[in-house]
């Protein structure tokens, strides 16, 4: 049983301090069978501990019934990170966030009356107190402090950016979260991510962003002085998740990545990479974001992370790799800084050029660009060292070459020293530093890497030289020139010191007892991999300095060969048709009441079949919304397609409805596309939940700006994130005048909204939006009285003056004057309807037949067909050409969703191909794919590909 302890420098264990450097692996977005390569591609990159988030519906599908087997056995994941000798995380939850469905968060909790998520909600904390026992059950014994051989299980997070300021609110709900934690048997340190906002009584707060580092980090220093600084959710790549229908964004480049963390670590904080590794929304578990109303998240969960979706490096790993190893193999020296000590610095932060709009909605973008910010060096020193960082000009800024940068620095007692920096945006300077019992480094002007036995291990800019000095002997050393594959190594006050090229750091790899130079990894047994065609390596022995160039052989190395990716070959598609369903004549539609909520009737994710028989009326076009569903209403009468209607790529807001006298009928597909991950808004309703409506545009002059008393928000709803008690609203309004011409409900549409508010009807607030929505409001005849009705939307103060307020309310009734909308809800087309449901589900094998070659497919349709993919290592993809969107499944697995394009061919960006684990796989034997395209769909020009130019890093010990 190990003793856990913190204070503000360090965590401890066993009184011995440690450094953490982890990422973010979520087991779930992973097949098992690739949890150790991730695992292990992370401890190759210098981390010392793995991260990772429990999605609650993940292992609760229904009340009760829980799921630890398979891709959800969460007990396994973990002792593979206690296998690797590494630390683990756990992001407990409930909520977890992370673009995941409904933040984690099962969707049978809407189903209880007046449950509310995120709060002291007796059903919900009920529901919660059996998910943490039933997750502690299975991982009780694996904490680092529990009796025995004990596990890897460092810290647990609750809860997810709980940033609400009602104090009395936030002592309830996660002081009981708390209890339920401690009264499961775990008790290991729990930490937050709260940026200050909220904690409970034992908490350890958390940072979680990745600009401004160095200042963020001295301000928590300052204001939580005896806690440890962890930056527990650091974006390496500075991008969201990609959602359907918007190109992928840039990522942040490798040497601003390096140089963040640099920051961090310059005002003595520890980083957890999230996510470190990325993964895949499989099935149906990619969520929606909060940044707009359309922000469905994409099946690839990569994110541009150090590992990507395949297992495949991205172009920041070595960046992240080389400071990594830095971190852990000199963490007795991060950890034991002086968190006292913080002399006025050079803020190496770059210098925002321009703010957020005042008013906007807290996650929306900051306006703007950053401007370069000029060179900074930290000087930061504590009991077991200290280490200047260098920091050059921000390669994110504008205006920003790519020469070389060289800083020159003036030590203690007026010497001069430059340091290179070479392709990195920062370096850092190992200074006063006891490398062994005899030897003392007093500097080094090349980046150190690690020591290890008698073995200094440090690199610089190819063919630059730099200083290291030890017990007061400066030793002069040259980096290895462009190409040169072999380290400059000197022994120096009974140190050997090994110095690398930016170039062949990348391919150094460490063990206790050697340092590998020239190979591409190591196996989980230390054994070194090489590249293919590699004939040579270098071995440098850690006790004796002893320098071997080593021939590879089989057991020498792992020695990889270059593999011509293979063909996968596809067979002839089959077809089944949706149309019994289109139609309404499948006899598995049952009837039901009324509209309901997909989850009530048993299809808590994916799509549903309503049928709508209508008795008649006059016969006339009618204009249609719907109200209160969600996401996407495939609308079929007499099994022909009208459109879309709701949100993303093709959908309409309303749709055109040919009546007629006569009994007609209606189907509608409904398409839940991902519930709310984050915001304000979770939980809303997916399917057809309400009528639909008949209605006409209310012609209103654009909205006015008028004066009115502020409201307090929390005291209309709590919790509202990044909202302190007694925050009040503006007083100036943005006010529409509703004349009353007709009774009846009106509906307001908010095409976009960019701002927070409170919507106000007649001084009487209604609801609180922002711009994930909610898109419908329904303003009823009660509510809007008689005669003339006011309409306000009243902004959230930012704590500005009344006169900027007064410019932002200006601002915000131009545009919401060209995005509102409203409508007079004529008549309920749906309410004398007969309705009846039927669950969405793949077909029999025996429903499919061949598909003839001149077949066109227009409506919803099955497809299958068979394939061959031979075992490769390289990452093989389905690519979607001639489909549009849709679900796609391999050997009745669930890969995920597609969405290649609209019904009209119009490419939908990010996503044309789908990644295939090799877990899905039968390489054996033949294989099936099938997909159900909502448009029908062409699959032709379906191709499989290996891509021959990527290898993912693969915990193995010898070629497969």
């Amino acid at each position: 049983m190990a003793s856990v302890t913190y204070d503000g420098r360090s965590f401890m264990v066993d009184g011995r301090r440690i450094w953490l450097m982890s990422g973010t692996v979520a087991y779930s977005r992973v097949p098992k069978d690739q949890w150790l390569d991730r695992i292990h591609a992370a401890k190759l990159a210098g981390l010392n501990a793995i991260d990772t988030p429990v999605f609650w519906n993940r292992h609760e599908p229904r009340p009760g019934r829980f799921d630890f087997s398979g891709d959800a056995d969460i007990r396994h994941f973990v002792q593979l990170v206690g296998k690797a000798g590494m630390y683990l995380i756990l992001r407990l939850g409930p909520y977890t966030g992370r673009g995941w469905d409904m933040g984690g968060l099962p969707p049978w909790l809407l189903e209880a009356k007046q449950v509310a998520l995120r709060t002291n909600n007796s059903a919900y904390l009920e529901a919660c107190s059996r998910f943490i026992n039933a997750v502690a059950e299975q991982i009780r014994d694996l904490q680092i402090a529990a009796a025995g051989a004990g596990g890897p299980i460092l810290l647990i997070q609750l809860e997810s950016g709980w940033t609400c300021g009602h104090d009395e609110l936030a002592t309830a709900y996660l002081g009981e979260l708390m209890r339920y934690l401690r009264e499961s048997g775990l008790m290991v340190h729990v930490v937050n991510d709260t940026n200050l906002w909220q904690s409970a009584e034992g908490q350890i707060d958390c940072w979680r962003g990745s600009a401004h580092m160095f200042s963020t980090m001295r301000q928590l220093a300052t204001v939580r002085s005896d806690q440890p600084r962890l930056v527990i959710d650091f974006d390496a790549a500075g991008t969201p998740l990609d959602v359907w229908g918007r190109e992928a964004l840039r990522p942040l480049s490798p040497a601003s990545v390096q140089r963040r963390v640099a920051e961090a670590l310059a005002a003595g904080a520890q980083v957890n990479f999230s996510p470190f590794a990325g993964g895949t929304n499989f099935g149906f578990w990619g969520g929606r974001l909060g940044g707009g109303h359309d922000q469905f998240v994409a099946s690839g969960a990569d994110q541009h992370a150090p590992i990507g979706e395949t297992g495949v490096p991205s172009r920041s790993y070595n960046a992240i790799r080389r400071i990594s190893t830095f971190a852990t193999r000199f963490g007795r020296v991060l950890a034991s800084l002086d968190p006292v000590y913080q002399p006025v610095a050079l803020d190496p932060s770059p210098v925002l050029a321009s703010t957020p709009a005042a008013g906007k909605a807290k996650s929306s973008p900051a306006g703007g660009v950053d401007r370069a910010r000029g060179q900074a060096v930290i000087h930061t020193s504590g009991t077991q060292g200290g280490v200047v960082f260098v920091f050059g000009r921000d390669p994110e800024g504008e205006n920003v070459g790519e020469e070389e940068q060289t800083v020159s620095l003036l030590m203690p007692d007026g010497s001069p020293l430059n340091v290179h920096l070479g392709s990195q945006a920062v370096a850092w300077m190992l200074m006063e530093c006891n490398l062994s019992a005899r030897a003392r480094l007093d500097y080094s002007t090349f980046n150190a890497l690690a020591m290890i036995g008698k073995v200094f291990v440090c690199y610089g800019p190819a063919g630059k030289r730099g200083v290291v000095s030890i017990n007061g002997s400066p030793l002069d050393v040259e980096a290895p020139a462009a190409g040169v594959r072999k380290p400059t190594i000197e022994e120096h006050e009974g140190v050997f010191v090994v110095a690398l090229s930016e170039e062949l750091v990348d391919q150094t790899f460490l063990t206790d007892a050697a340092v590998f130079v020239g190979v591409a990894g190591l196996t989980p047994e230390a054994k070194p991999i090489v590249a293919p065609g590699v004939k040579q390596f270098i071995r440098v022995d850690t006790n004796e300095g002893g320098v071997k160039v080593v021939t590879v052989g089989a057991a020498s190395a792992v020695a990889l060969h270059e593999e011509k990716a293979p063909a996968a070959t596809l067979g002839p598609w089959s077809i089944a048709s949706a149309d019994e369903y289109t139609r309404g004549e499948s006899a598995r539609f049952a009837r039901i009441p009324g509209p309901a909520e997909l989850a009530s009737l048993g299809c808590a994710f994916g799509y549903g079949w309503y049928r709508l028989d209508l008795p008649g009326s006059s016969a006339h076009k009618a204009t249609v919304a719907c109200v209160s569903g969600g996401d996407r209403l495939h609308m079929f009468v007499d099994g022909e397609c009208l459109g879309i209607m709701g949100l993303g790529p093709g959908a309409t807001s309303d749709i055109a409805l040919p009546l007629k006298k006569g009994a007609q009928r209606l189907v509608v597909l409904a398409d839940n596309l991902g519930r709310f991950s984050e915001g304000s808004q979770l939980g809303e309703p997916k399917g057809l939940t309400g009528h639909l409506w008949e209605v006409s545009r209310a012609k209103l002059p654009p909205p006015k700006v008028v004066r009115g008393e502020p409201i307090e928000v929390l005291s209309f709803r709590a919790p509202l994130w990044e909202v302190r008690e007694g925050d009040l609203t503006a007083s100036s309004r943005v006010t529409w005048t509703l004349a009353r011409r007709k009774r009846g409900n009106v509906l307001m549409r908010l095409n976009r909204m960019s701002w927070r508010a409170l919507l106000v009807v007649n001084d009487a607030p209604l609801a609180y939006v922002d711009q994930a929505g909610p898109a419908h409001l329904i303003l009823t005849e009660e509510q809007l009285g008689r005669g003339n009705a006011t309409v306000q939307l009243v902004l959230l103060a930012d704590g500005s003056g009344a006169a900027s307020q007064e410019t932002e309310a200006h601002a915000a009734a131009a545009e919401l004057g060209e995005t509102v909308e409203f409508l007079d809800l004529d008549s309920a087309v749906t309410e004398q309807a007969t309705w009846h449901f039927a669950k969405w589900e793949p077909p029999a094998a025996g429903a499919f037949e061949a598909a003839p070659k001149t077949v066109k497919a227009t409506g919803p349709t099955w497809w299958s067909a068979r394939f061959r993919a031979p075992a490769s290592e390289h990452p093989l993809h389905v690519h979607l050409t001639g489909m549009t969107k849709g679900q796609i499944y391999i050997n009745q697995r669930h890969l995920g969703r597609y969405f290649v394009a609209t019904s009209k061919g119009t490419p939908v960006p990010p996503q044309e191909s789908v990644f295939i684990p090799p877990s899905f796989l039968r390489h054996d034997s033949e294989n099936e794919i099938m997909l159900f395209d909502e448009h029908g769909g062409q699959p032709a020009k379906i191709k499989f590909a290996y891509d021959a130019a990527r290898t993912p890093l693969l915990a193995r010990s010898e070629k497969k």
